[in-house]
């Protein structure tokens, strides 16, 4: 059962779900290098947001397990070929650094860290997003959606519960930080 007070983000997804247009013209991608005592999972994020406006639409969301770092940069290099990205950021915490810097020196991909401080107060800001109707997220991001909405926070209200899907919501996080949509004219 679904406790709303304690979910991570006020995403409601009879509002907050929406077909992204087609003329949207900044694109930003997050990359989640999530690590797991079973399997390794790398998830995907693509926000989109025109020049101008505030509203940012998640076009994509992706997750899979046992990626190499190789078989990331082909997917990242796939997604440069189907749009202008206008930056490229990773969760560089663990062997993420080590992830980065390959992306950035072996296969010359403009990868940049992901901001990851303050998470708690990141999330409150992405929530205030969502409740102004800032963000919305495609029908098709099945992987994102599957995690946004049951979420929970750990008992310090620091981060997500232990155990929890939430590769594609950091991912998530990650490219709504990147974004700059807040600094356009409406």
């Amino acid at each position: 059962n679904r406790d709303a007070s304690n979910l991570m983000y006020r995403f409601d997804k009879t509002k907050h779900v929406e077909k992204a247009p087609d003329d949207l013209t900044r694109f930003v991608l997050g990359i989640d290098l999530g690590s797991s005592a079973t399997a390794a999972t790398t998830a995907f994020v693509l926000l989109g947001y025109r020049n101008t406006g505030k509203g940012i639409w998640v076009v994509s969301s992706t997750k899979e397990p046992n990626m190499s770092p190789d078989t990331i940069a082909n997917r990242i290099e796939t997604y440069q070929s189907t749009r202008k990205i206008d930056r490229i950021v990773c969760d560089a915490g663990g062997l993420g650094g080590g992830y980065v810097r390959f992306f950035r020196e072996s296969r010359s991909l403009p990868v940049e860290e992901a901001e990851k401080r303050d998470k708690a107060g990141s999330v409150e800001l992405c929530s205030g997003d969502f409740d102004a109707g800032r963000i919305k997220i495609d029908p098709g991001c099945t992987a994102l959606l599957a995690e946004i909405e049951i979420l929970p926070w750990n008992d310090k209200h620091s981060d997500s519960a232990p155990g929890c899907a939430d590769h594609c919501v950091d991912a998530f996080l990650y490219s709504w930080r990147a974004a700059t949509a807040y600094a356009n004219e409406e």
